[in-house]
């Protein structure tokens, strides 16, 4: 663990406190998916039934369903990046290069929008799932 020090040494403890905090809010967040439906399905106001398979599933969801969507956007922009715009550039036919500068920024830092894209999804499916839960539960059990 001595690297904690060397890095303490060169950048001070005021920016060290501040990459921890940033860290662990950041995990933090790529957990809310089984955060919020979990705060959802234990919450003493309105307890839901079969409360750990509702925090799977809905954890499941907005892990699935972000993730998916995450990948339609940087898959096809990746290769599209990689293999077209190259030649398009060369060529002089790149119409917009500022929309693919942005697809390039987006595919390089998809990374720091993935926390906020799972946080915003899993209140989406929460909500969602959460109001039809107890008809689900009973659909099951019959």
């Amino acid at each position: 663990m001595e690297w904690i020090t060397e890095v303490r040494e060169l950048f001070g403890d005021k920016v060290l406190a501040l990459f921890i905090v940033g860290t662990l809010t950041y995990c933090l967040l790529l957990t809310s998916p089984f955060l919020i439906p979990a705060w959802r399905a234990f919450s003493k106001r309105d307890r839901l039934p079969k409360p750990w398979l509702f925090v799977l599933v809905a954890g499941g969801l907005s892990y699935g369903l972000t993730d998916f969507l995450l990948y339609l956007v940087t898959l096809p922009g990746a290769a599209f990046s990689i293999y077209f715009v190259p030649s398009l550039k060369e060529a002089g036919l790149l119409r917009a290069p500022w929309l693919f500068s942005a697809l390039d920024s987006f595919i390089k830092w998809w990374w720091v929008v993935l926390p906020f894209a799972y946080l915003t999804m899993a209140v989406i499916v929460t909500m969602l799932i959460g109001k039809r839960w107890r008809r689900v539960c009973n659909a099951l059990a019959a």
